[in-house]
């Protein structure tokens, strides 16, 4: 403008084109275009018109054909499955269990499409991030909370083609208005509603959750539910397996544990681990993640401590392990890439079936303490708000 560069940063959104596309190929799209970003350049770039097109391949008459009339799930996972993902989708009645799920895509940076019920009919939006409190947490809470780090994040963030970006949801019960499925609840104190608050509100009056859908890389299925179960459970298991010694170092397994799970490319796991950048990080320890092997994406599920995640700033949030899972693993075996306890590290090689013979031949680490864990601050993975 007068000769003036302009930018802006943001995660993508972008509003449907009523001829040839609808909300449900606006929110594939806002997905899509994020989790390539993130994840490689194997999927396809796909405008909403393509999109729409591959949805409809095979269905008669196409969308535009006459009046449109949206997508449906099918279609959906169809679109995805055309662009190159691996597309996991979910029948959510728990609202525990589908904020987990939510939660755990976005940490991963991968932006689910959440499939609700409106007054008006069904409607398409993208989870692109989430609000952090920064409150502390009791143990009740904690407990209640599924032992997840998303007890601090009250608030989805979405963006909605329909009545903009960055609107907060809480995921409530369910009720009789919203037909037995999880409610969404807006924020109505949100500043940033503006004059649009009213109608923004009747939009979302009584308002429900039906379907997630993630747009995972293709070929690896292991969901993140399975994926957060396994790691706990390894977790549980090797703390209690090495109790006297670990107490030995004064250290103890968290009560209540606090778990965080999400989904990362494996450089980019090992690209991180910089003692020069990552607090409370020994150079020990990092030379033995990063002299590990792992495939091209792993789960990773993080373990910290009540006093170790509240905290008021998030620079100072600390965990005392982890467990590195293969994507294309099994969910009922217990198989881990690399597990860390405090002072110890463990590799399972890829011929081991047997989890406590892995767990015989510890590394110890001398100079270990609670380290800083991966924080999505950058826009367009998972953007935060943080309140007070």
């Amino acid at each position: 403008m007068a000769g003036a560069k302009l930018t802006a940063k943001g995660t993508a959104f972008i509003q449907q084109d009523g001829r040839i596309a609808a909300c449900a190929s606006a929110a594939t799209w806002m997905s899509t275009i994020i989790t390539r970003k993130r994840f490689g350049f194997e999927m396809l770039p796909c405008s909403m018109f393509d999109i729409t097109k591959m949805a409809t391949k095979y269905t008669f008459p196409p969308v535009w054909g006459g009046r449109r009339r949206g997508l449906t799930v099918e279609q959906i996972i169809w679109a995805l499955h055309e662009m190159g993902y691996e597309p996991l989708s979910y029948d959510v009645k728990d609202p525990e269990i589908a904020y987990e799920v939510i939660y755990n895509c976005i940490e991963s940076g991968i932006p689910p499409i959440l499939i609700i019920r409106l007054l008006k009919g069904f409607h398409a939006v993208t989870a692109v991030g989430h609000t952090y409190d920064v409150t502390p947490k009791s143990k009740e809470e904690i407990i209640k909370g599924g032992n997840s780090t998303k007890t601090w994040c009250p608030y989805i963030l979405i963006h909605d083609d329909q009545v903009g970006p960055y609107l907060k949801l809480k995921i409530g019960p369910q009720s009789a208005e919203t037909e037995r499925s999880p409610s969404l609840i807006l924020d109505e104190d949100d500043v940033f509603l503006g004059d649009k608050k009213e109608e923004i509100k009747e939009w979302y009056r009584n308002a429900s959750l039906l379907y997630i859908i993630t747009p995972f890389p293709p070929r690896y299925e292991l969901r993140a539910e399975d994926a957060a179960k396994k790691g706990k459970a390894i977790l549980i298991i090797a703390y209690e397996l090495y109790k006297p010694l670990i107490e030995s170092f004064q250290e103890k397994m968290p009560d209540p544990p606090i778990f965080r799970c999400y989904f990362t490319s494996s450089n980019d796991f090992k690209r991180r681990f910089q003692p020069e950048k990552v607090p409370g990080l020994s150079y020990e320890l990092a030379h033995w993640y990063r002299g590990s092997l792992y495939p091209r994406y792993i789960w990773v599920i993080e373990l910290c401590s009540l006093k170790d995640r509240n905290v008021k700033d998030l620079k100072n949030l600390r965990i005392c392990a982890d467990v590195t899972i293969d994507p294309t693993s099994s969910p009922y075996s217990q198989d881990f890439i690399t597990l860390h306890l405090p002072h110890l590290f463990f590799r399972m090689l890829p011929k081991e079936t047997n989890l406590i013979n892995a767990l015989k031949t510890p590394t110890f680490i001398k100079d270990d303490q609670p380290y800083q864990p991966l924080i999505r601050l950058e826009m367009g993975q998972a953007p935060l708000i943080v309140s007070s």
